[in-house]
């Protein structure tokens, strides 16, 4: 595949449609929907994907098939947390240059497991729209509700247009 990743249709929408092109309402057919929790994420796992879910059920961009994304996500947190606090227990000379059994000093293993994780960690987070960039391009009080087209959120709204006010055209 060239160039970078498709955008989800949601976050398109979201964002005012900058592009002005058409958007895949076939992607937004499927209602938002919270997967459950996969058994096999550790406790700082599951509480990032609790605190995550609503936030993303906001957004409306979860779906259930999003499950693996979103617990990798989760687990690469996790996995950071659990690097950072194994190389807090280090003594201060240790936590970022370690000495081999030859006797050669080089980088703490524990930063390399924290700045994978990071990579990880930001790479899952943009293609939720988690990233303080795709915050920024977000206007959410324009989206519609999930499983509403632009159309039907026109023709819903109540009050909102007065007579002789142009209609709003995305």
């Amino acid at each position: 595949m060239r160039g970078p990743p498709p955008k989800p249709t949601v976050l398109k929408a979201a964002e005012g449609n900058p592009g002005k092109r058409r958007l895949n309402q076939a992607e937004l057919a499927e209602p938002a929907q919270a997967p459950a929790c996969p058994k096999w994420l550790d406790e700082t796992g599951r509480q990032l994907w609790n605190t995550l879910v609503p936030e993303l059920m906001k957004l409306g961009v979860l779906r259930m098939l999003d499950q693996i994304q979103l617990a990798s996500l989760c687990d690469a947190y996790a996995i950071m947390i659990s690097a950072r606090e194994s190389m807090a227990k280090l003594p201060g000379e240790a936590r970022m240059l370690v000495k081999t059994p030859n006797g050669a000093i080089q980088q703490n293993p524990l930063l390399s497991v924290i700045n994978t994780q990071r990579q990880i960690i930001g790479r899952i987070s943009a293609e939720f729209g988690l990233t303080p960039a795709a915050r920024a391009r977000l206007f959410l009080e324009e989206l519609p509700p999930p499983g509403e087209s632009e159309l039907e959120a026109i023709m819903n709204a109540k009050g909102e247009i007065e007579d002789g006010d142009p209609v709003p055209i995305n």
